[in-house]
């Protein structure tokens, strides 16, 4: 009996050693299974052997046509589909289309550390990207692999993107980040998400979020989306909702100030680019009770006020000019011989030039 003692003692440390040293491998579920493949990027999928044409093309997301959706707006955002109408309004605004990138595999296809910018990275060479702007991917599972970003045209192994080239976040599950500096007001691109699906559009300006936006994209063409805002945007944020696989990319970029007062009237045409908005006449501190009025679509009374008061020190001219000014609007209904009068009396009371 007490050798079968012995004997059993032994038995169970033996046991629990060879416990101690197996490897328990995780049983993940399916969804963690498919969470865990997203994880992976472009280059881990093929280096897994993965046709990616069939992967993107099997898991894709065909949607109606583009919409979007606007969401908790701390400021006034317009959003515009059609690109012609968007950069007829807004014609002087700089242009970022990545053609410059040289393809390194597959002469279709290269990945790059981020941040993306006019001072270049192991990529591109200083000058390739236009100034003002930058891209870089967040993280969201912390990997630790410098290849945040990637640029990709016509390839075999992925979706027809009619020969133009598209930055895209090299890990599926990371977010698309754009940089802004200076502070933009108007932006519009094309955006493309391998597999299809929604993107989701968060604009950034110095005090936070400004609003948000949503964006369904088919699988193998991009959509349009263009935004104009009367706050300063300083940063994009764009994330793809979970549903189907597909890192989230963007192209044909236009971006800077196209209306920087906000009055609908485009800046390379606008005669007071930066009309003033203020809700009375007010002259030099002195506030004539009176409206101000937008006199024509770009201009309001007060820019025609300021235009002839601070090019001048002879009150005389100043006075002249506002009674010629204001008889006009007497004439046009938009004041009355009252205020009018109201008017007078503030320039009058104006030390000269105004500023």
């Amino acid at each position: 009996m007490r050798v079968l003692r012995t004997y059993l003692f032994f038995g169970i440390l033996l046991f629990i050693s060879g416990c101690k040293h197996d490897k328990i491998e995780p049983i993940l579920s399916e969804a963690e299974q498919i969470d865990s493949k997203y994880e992976a990027s472009l280059l881990d999928l093929l280096n897994d052997g993965e046709d990616l044409s069939k992967y993107f093309g099997q898991n894709h997301y065909e949607g109606a046509s583009p919409t979007s959706t606007m969401e908790g707006s701390r400021s006034s955002l317009s959003f515009n589909y059609d690109s012609a109408d968007f950069l007829a309004s807004c014609p002087d605004l700089s242009n970022e289309d990545f053609n410059e990138a040289p393809l390194l595999i597959f002469d279709c296809f290269d990945s790059f550390a981020d941040p993306l910018d006019e001072n270049s990275n192991d990529t591109f060479q200083p000058g390739d990207i236009t100034s003002g702007i930058s891209f870089s991917a967040i993280d969201n599972k912390g990997f630790d692999d410098p290849l945040d970003l990637s640029i990709v045209t016509n390839c075999t192994f992925l979706p027809d993107l009619a020969g133009e080239k598209v930055l895209i976040a090299n890990y599926q599950l990371d977010d698309l980040i754009i940089d802004f500096d200076p502070a933009i007001t108007a932006f519009g691109a094309d955006f493309l998400r391998l597999g299809g699906g929604i993107i989701e559009l968060e604009f950034i300006g110095d005090a936070g979020t400004l609003g948000n936006t949503s964006l369904s994209v088919n699988y193998d063409e991009s959509s349009f989306l263009s935004v104009q805002s009367t706050d300063p945007i300083t940063q994009i944020k764009i994330t793809s909702v979970a549903g189907s696989p597909g890192p989230e990319g963007i192209d044909n970029i236009y971006f800077g100030t196209c209306d920087a007062d906000g009055d609908g009237c485009p800046d390379s045409t606008d005669p007071h680019p930066n009309s003033m908005l203020d809700p009375n006449i007010v002259i030099d501190g002195c506030d004539s009770g009176v409206t101000n009025s937008f006199v024509n679509e770009c201009s309001t009374m007060l820019d025609f006020i300021f235009e002839e008061g601070s090019s001048t020190t002879n009150k005389g001219v100043f006075l002249k000019a506002v009674k010629n000014l204001t008889k006009d609007w007497v004439k046009a209904g938009l004041i009355t011989n009252q205020e009018k009068g109201q008017i007078i009396f503030c320039a009058t009371q104006a030390d000269l030039p105004l500023s």
